[in-house]
């Protein structure tokens, strides 16, 4: 990778490995509620994201009272404090165990499409343990790929990398991901691709939770040109365990346009959205979902937004 590797950045790293053996000694259960805790403690510390969260979730779901507001906000930092501790303590199981704690609800979604010979777009977002949603499916050794973003510490990307790919599962990194992608979909492989983080570059804007937002067109470019289906991942907490249920695959049945390109986008935003609403404090509301509004905004008010979708 292109970062520079700074001594502040291998001093971070320290901290994450250190904390990686304390979590390592820890039952899962305890470990798991550490992470909550932690979680909701960080909401002192970073009080401006928090602030930032609560004002995505007040204006993404207006029927909520503020104090409905405030818990989902904190539920929703609890959730970012299990994925970390659940995350490092992955890193030490071997796949028995780790697949103790992982379920999916209906893999023979998957294995009929790889007794086809079918790749598939996996569409999901940044719910309950997006991270580990990934290594799970790989751990069931089926054939997984994702598109994910570096981390800026690269001791920790790093060491990210190895616990995503520990059980075979294969990542492209987000930078002109588009033919890397058609490789791996044309090998049967399912690619992971998440959709609900901001993009920060391009003149794609979609709405979603009510307001304009920048987002990637590839799971939809690359469902359209290839004619692959979409496999809508929901990913949430049952019994104590991560619980991954794939809905009806989306078989796109017409070919690539600019027009039914951004139809495909609005059908797979509804799905994200309408899994926010079932279970919002799963989601993750501290992210900048809607960091390029106003570059949306403009652009749509100085005409431009039709001619974007037909030059798409």
């Amino acid at each position: 990778m292109n970062f520079i590797k700074r001594p502040v950045h291998f001093l971070g790293y320290l901290a994450v490995k250190a904390a990686t053996v304390l979590f390592a000694l820890l039952p899962w259960d305890r470990a798991v509620k550490a992470g909550a805790f932690m979680g909701r403690a960080a909401t002192g510390l970073v009080r401006g994201r928090f602030e930032l969260t609560k004002e995505n979730i007040r204006r993404a779901l207006p029927e909520l009272s503020e104090a409905q507001v405030r818990e989902t906000a904190l539920k929703s930092w609890e959730n970012m404090g299990v994925v970390v501790a659940e995350v490092l303590s992955a890193a030490q199981l071997g796949k028995k165990e780790f697949l103790s704690r992982f379920e999916v609800a209906n893999p023979q979604v998957l294995r009929d499409l790889q007794r086809q010979g079918r790749g598939a777009i996996v569409h999901f977002g940044h719910f309950a343990n997006w991270e580990l949603a990934a290594v799970g499916i790989s751990a069931l050794d089926l054939p997984v790929c994702a598109v994910v973003r570096h981390i800026r510490n690269p001791y920790v990307d790093d060491m990210l990398k190895a616990i995503r790919t520990r059980f075979g599962a294969e990542i492209i990194f987000h930078r002109d991901p588009f033919f890397s992608c058609v490789r791996n979909l044309k090998r049967g492989k399912f690619l992971g691709i998440l959709m609900d983080q901001n993009c920060p570059a391009g003149d794609i804007y979609a709405p979603f939770m009510g307001r304009q937002a920048a987002t990637t067109p590839l799971t939809a470019l690359l469902a359209l040109k290839l004619q692959t289906p979409v496999l809508p991942m929901r990913v949430t907490r049952a019994n104590g365990k991560l619980l991954v249920t794939f809905e009806e695959p989306i078989y796109p049945d017409t070919a690539y346009s600019p027009e039914t390109m951004h139809a495909l986008i609005d059908k797979l935003n509804a799905r994200l959205e309408a899994w926010i609403r079932a279970e919002p404090h799963l989601w993750l509301w501290a992210h900048n979902r809607w960091k390029r509004e106003g570059d949306a905004i403009r652009f749509i008010k100085g005409g431009k937004h039709h001619a974007a979708r037909a030059a798409a």
